[in-house]
């Protein structure tokens, strides 16, 4: 056994004497490599690991960027459809008060044309009959005293509705009645009805319409009031001349309130938070303050609602005595009641003056006079727009020629206006007649124009509502009224009527003084450029749309 384990110890250290150091250093070397190639697979290990977390993460990313696009689109969409159906509601919203412009103007077209029946039929003078055309615009009036408070502290929905369905009781009662006393009440209060509407639908526009629509809905709102009236005037007259065994002219007027009770119970179930701008502006007010508005800020503080405050009634006395200072302002607004009075007097008096005085036939008369009423005036704004756009508008140092322009018109409207009464046959006198509607309506923008840029922003109320009742009175009401009194001086029917139709006629002469005044005023003022130089440029699209919104306050053809 000893010999056999000394044997293979010695066998052991030959094998270590003939290997050597050698063998183990490179052992060693070997043993330092496959460290290396660990360390560099773990290396590679957590690299690829990195890597791959990294991939997963920029995924991730990816994905949520992508779901919130996504979510933002589907926002958006929803948005944009809210946004489409909210501008729906308010062309629907816009299309009611469309259609009650027209039928509350609609009577204002019946009167005229059914003079003759209505005077026949009830036993009217002319007195009398201007009476009945007029005082509609003494309840409008009336109303302007009121509507400051009705519109702050009722919510407007109830109060369009209401008086909608008023002033279709009120057309009801004036179709059934004979009394002089309860016509008269009637008519009182079919202006004072319709005031509301006529008062607040501009401010509606104003605020709700769309910014790029602004002027063309204001603008819709003006033609409903031509479209009233010449539709009332052409319905009477079909009546009178074709179904005169049938029916009277009452039956237009019961037409009307049936309409407009129509329209009333339509704008009941209308929802009040797209119809009440008070509503619309403190909504505004709560978004700007969280930080949440969106859409177009149009003047919060700015509520156009051209009505006299009861409750400040000494603020307006004062603001009136301001305007009465500003003989630009005073001058060209008695320039434009002159022209209101003409062109009523004509649409309530002519009908009658074509068949007593010409004898002319019904239908000629109707369809002429319907002809030049709806041509004349339309084309006269828009050459008296062009004109005054190529002389460089009405503002700064433009407002002399402005006003020279102006005053030229008027020397042609008295022109064409003289001899018409004189003229004895319908072929003659209907030139002559459009063309002073023509050179009239010429003057409606540039005048309009210079009133509203010729009075500061924070009077601006003041100056609309002052001006307002100065057409109303001056012209709407007194061109009926004064020209009647004249017609009842003469024994002599026929000829008082053809006296009191020149007065009418005649009357532009003022406006043709009032611009001359004007003229004068400014050539011998030294106007400075500190006006000009405060005013924003942004003010002459808010001065469009106030021209637009008191055009379409008016009530003549």
């Amino acid at each position: 056994m000893k010999s056999e384990e000394h044997a293979k110890d010695k066998r052991v250290k030959h094998n270590q004497v003939k290997l050597g150091p050698s063998f183990f250093k490179k052992k060693s070397f070997i043993n330092k490599n496959s460290q290396k190639s660990l360390s560099s697979q773990g290396n590679d290990f957590e690299s690829n690991f990195e890597n791959n977390r990294n991939e997963r993460q920029t995924k991730d990313r990816l994905k949520k960027n992508r779901n919130n696009r996504l979510d933002s689109i589907q926002e958006k969409k929803l948005e944009y459809d809210i946004q489409e159906e909210e501008v729906d509601l308010r062309v629907r919203i816009y299309i009611l008060f469309l259609l009650m412009n027209v039928f509350l103007n609609y009577d204002t077209g019946v009167i005229p044309g059914a003079l003759v029946q209505i005077s026949d039929e009830l036993s009217f003078n002319s007195e009398q009959m201007a009476y009945l055309g007029s005082f509609v615009y003494l309840g409008l009036c009336a109303a302007t005293f009121l509507g400051h408070y009705v519109f702050h502290t009722y919510q407007a929905k109830w109060v369009i509705s209401i008086m909608v369905f008023l002033n279709a009781i009120c057309c009801f009662i004036f179709a059934y009645s004979t009394n002089m006393l309860m016509l008269y009440s009637c008519r009182f209060l079919i202006g004072f009805t319709q005031a509301f509407v006529v008062i607040y639908a501009p401010v509606w526009i104003n605020e709700f319409s769309p910014s790029e629509a602004n002027t063309r809905w204001m603008a819709g709102l003006h033609s409903g009031v031509v479209v009233g009236i010449l539709s009332g005037y052409i319905f009477a007259q079909v009546v009178i001349n074709y179904f005169s065994h049938y029916a009277t002219w009452r039956l237009a007027i019961y037409f009307q309130g049936g309409c407009q009770a129509l329209l009333s119970l339509i704008a009941m179930f209308v929802d009040n938070k797209n119809l009440d701008v008070r509503q619309k502006l403190t909504e505004e007010n709560i978004s700007m303050i969280s930080g949440k508005f969106i859409g177009e800020n149009r003047h919060i503080n700015d509520k156009r609602i051209d009505t006299v405050d009861s409750d400040n009634i000494g603020h307006i006395c004062h603001q009136f005595k301001i305007l009465c200072s500003n003989y630009v302002f005073i001058f060209v607004t008695l320039c434009l009641c002159s022209v209101y009075f003409v062109v009523t007097g004509i649409q309530f008096w002519t009908t009658a003056y074509f068949l007593l005085i010409l004898n002319e036939n019904p239908e000629a008369t109707m369809i002429n006079f319907s002809v030049v009423c709806i041509t004349a005036p339309v084309a006269g704004v828009i050459v008296g727009s062009h004109f005054s756009d190529y002389i460089g508008g009405y503002k700064g140092e433009n407002l002399l020629k402005s006003i020279k322009l102006c005053a030229l018109f008027g020397f042609f409207a008295f022109l064409f206006a003289f001899p018409i009464g004189f003229m004895d046959t319908l072929w003659t006198l209907i030139p002559l007649l459009w063309l002073l509607l023509f050179t009239g309506a010429m003057l409606t923008p540039t005048c309009t124009g210079i009133i509203v840029s010729s009075v500061p922003r924070k009077y601006q109320t003041a100056s609309s509502s002052m001006s307002q009742l100065i057409n109303n009175l001056g012209g709407y009401f007194l061109a009926p009224v004064l020209s009647a009194y004249v017609m009842d001086c003469f024994d002599d029917e026929k000829e008082g009527f053809i006296w009191g139709y020149r007065v009418v006629l005649w009357w532009s002469i003022f406006g043709l003084v009032f611009i001359a005044c004007a003229w004068i005023y400014v050539s011998n003022s030294e106007r400075g450029s500190d006006d000009d130089d405060d005013k924003d440029p942004s003010e002459i699209k808010r001065v469009e749309l106030e021209i637009l919104r008191r055009q379409a306050q008016s009530y003549s053809i």
